[in-house]
């Protein structure tokens, strides 16, 4: 396991809102900011959201994270979500 790790999940079943896409990407910057490493796990498109679920569990199940983050793709979160949770 990898210290300071995080998995980074969003199932998608279709096209995502670029708000979306721009609250990933800020998410992703200020954890990588704040010392974490943020690990994508798998990719989801045009597959039914609970299948996309799975397929992305599996993933993080499979890597190295030591943290698990889902984010669904119809939110907009502030960028420090994901090292305020870690810490």
């Amino acid at each position: 396991m990898k210290e300071n790790s995080v998995a980074f999940m969003m199932p998608c079943s279709g096209p995502v809102d670029p708000r979306v896409l721009q609250s990933a990407i800020a998410l992703a910057s200020s954890a990588a900011q704040s010392g974490l490493t943020v690990c994508p796990v798998g990719i989801t498109d045009r597959t039914l959201v609970h299948t996309a679920r799975n397929i992305l569990a599996e993933g993080f199940l499979k890597s190295d994270a030591e943290w698990g983050f889902w984010m669904d793709s119809d939110m907009i979160l502030e960028p420090r979500t994901i090292s305020v949770m870690v810490a």
